[in-house]
Formats: structure tokens, sequence, C-alpha cells
């Protein structure tokens, strides 16, 4: 059986391409990926809950180490890194890879597709186009939905023209007429944390990197109510006391963008933390554990990059 999966706290982005992808595989026998299906690595957030429901998608299950096999496989949807694998992956399980971000492969030779667009669902519908493939309804209202997610509807310094001619071509095969409309509903979505803990929401949509021998935490919660997430910082930066310990990470930094207003605020823990923000943003504290990092959206392009140059630097 060949898996298809998303990386680890899986975001919309990672769940939809891999749906997407399976579909694509089972369309295309020339990918070799014939008997597939899609997987995921946890529970899913409240955002693509949302979406999957919108569309009438099932959610992929969970992947559990116990039911696989020696001789499985897998392809690795919206991510590359170690650190952001299901443990079960070996690097020798590992067939393709499908993503959009930084590279840290040492893999051995295996098919590779990475494009500097603002969603895996591009590169999955770039993939479908390539092979006289259309998706269902259904399926392409959940890509969409991802490249408007993971672009911030078009705001996103990652959004590149490809992004914006997909969308409008996957908007049509959805049957979604108001695009800006439809960004809106998906940024109520992804902003709403009613009924969340503090440590739901600092870990709500996190990455670990490894940055010159530290791991580092990177959070984000992208809202259209940023003051009033930031009105909770002393329960927030004590809830990323105990992630920081539970997940054993050496920096801990959680990005609150706002997605309207294009702003991020960051939080950190340590005086420590708060040096390498400084170093990485040329910014001073707002007050206690408060960076105010400007006009920045992408964890990807605008956060991660920086914070490892300021590590790197130290």
């Amino acid at each position: 059986m060949t898996y298809v999966i998303g990386h680890i706290k899986p975001d919309l982005d990672t769940v939809a391409s891999a749906v997407a992808a399976q579909y694509l595989f089972d369309k295309a026998p020339c990918f070799g990926h014939e008997a597939s299906t899609a997987v995921i690595t946890q529970d899913i957030n409240t955002e693509t809950q949302y979406v999957f429901e919108k569309f009438g998608v099932t959610v992929p299950p969970v992947l559990l180490a116990e039911s696989l096999n020696p001789e499985d496989t897998f392809v690795l949807m919206d991510h590359n890194e170690p650190s952001q694998r299901h443990e079960a992956i070996t690097n020798e399980s590992i067939t393709e890879i499908i993503d959009h971000h930084l590279t840290n492969i040492q893999l051995p030779a295996i098919y590779i597709t990475i494009k500097p667009w603002g969603s895996t669902c591009s590169i999955v519908w770039f993939l479908m186009k390539q092979n006289n493939i259309t998706p269902p309804q259904n399926i392409a209202g959940i890509m969409l939905a991802s490249i408007l997610s993971d672009t911030v509807g078009f705001r996103a310094q990652t959004t590149t023209g490809n992004d914006k001619q997909f969308a409008q071509e996957l908007a049509s095969i959805a049957h979604v007429s108001d695009i800006d409309a439809f960004t809106l509903e998906l940024f109520k979505a992804k902003s709403n944390t009613q009924g969340m803990s503090p440590q739901e929401i600092v870990s709500k949509d996190y990455k670990v990197f490894e940055m010159s021998n530290k791991k580092v935490l990177i959070n984000q919660i992208e809202t259209v109510e940023q003051s009033q997430v930031l009105d909770e910082k002393n329960s927030l930066v004590n809830a990323m006391n105990d992630i920081k310990k539970e997940q054993g990470v050496d920096y801990i930094f959680c990005a609150v963008s706002d997605v309207l207003e294009i702003n991020t605020k960051m939080l950190f823990t340590t005086d420590e933390e708060g040096l390498i923000l400084q170093k990485a943003f040329g910014q001073t504290i707002v007050n206690d554990n408060i960076l105010d990092i400007g006009a920045k959206l992408s964890r990807k392009k605008e956060f991660a990059p920086q914070i490892q140059q300021a590590i790197e630097s130290l």
C-alpha cells in the first residue's frame, strides 16, 4: 500500500493535497501509485473540518503505526523535513515528495516535485492539468480553499500568479462564484478559537524546525481578532512554556497574525528568544513577551528564515 500523507499537526493544505493527490494517482497510472490511500497524522483543525464538511468530503483516517506492513510506502505531501513526518515513516519507505517548502532532503533518488508556489494544492492542480484530469466539484472546492488559506487570500508574500490563476480555475469547477466572500468565510473559520484552551491555541498550527542544532517550534494563529487573542497573553505564554517542555524544543515562538490588517505580533517566553526576534526583525519589544514584527504573514518565507539567520548568528 502507498500512503499519501501530510505533516504532523495537519492543516488544510496538507490534508486537502493528500486527498487531491490520491484522486490524481487513481486517475493517472503513470504515477505508479494505483493502490494509494490518503491518510493524516493526527486529528484535523477546525478550519479543515469546516471546509471538508462544506464540500462534503470525507476526512482521511489517522494513520496507525501498528497497521503498517514492512512493504508499505509513502508519498509525502506539503513537507519534506524529518521533524515534520509521521514517526513511523523511514527514509527507505518514501517514494515521492510533493511540496512547496524549504528543502531539507537527504534521501535516496526518488520522485520530487517542489515548486515555489503558495500552496501544495496549486502543485497538485498543475499535475492534474498536465495529465488532463479534472477533479470533481467537491475536491476542487477543498483545493481552492487550501490555496486561499495558505496564501491568506493572496495577501501572503508566498502568493504567485500561478496560485491566483489556479484558484480561479478551481473556483469555476467548484461553483464558487465569489472568491473574496469565500476567503472571508475561511478567515472566520480559521480564526475561531472559541472553546480552545491556551495550550490548544499555542499549538494550533505549529511546525518544528532544526536550526543550528536547535529545535525551534513556530506556531501561528491567523485571526481577524488579533487584539482579543493578545488580551490572553499571560495565559498563552504560560502555555507556551508547557508546550516547550512537552515537545523538548529549545525555542518556541507564537505568531499572532491579523489576516485583514496584515500584521503579526510574535509571542516568546524568554529573554533569549526576545533577542533572537529582535535580531531577526529589527523591531523593539511592544511589552513583555510580545514583539510586533510588522506587515508579515508567511511563516515559510517571512518568519522561519529570519529566525534561523538570527539563531545562526548567536
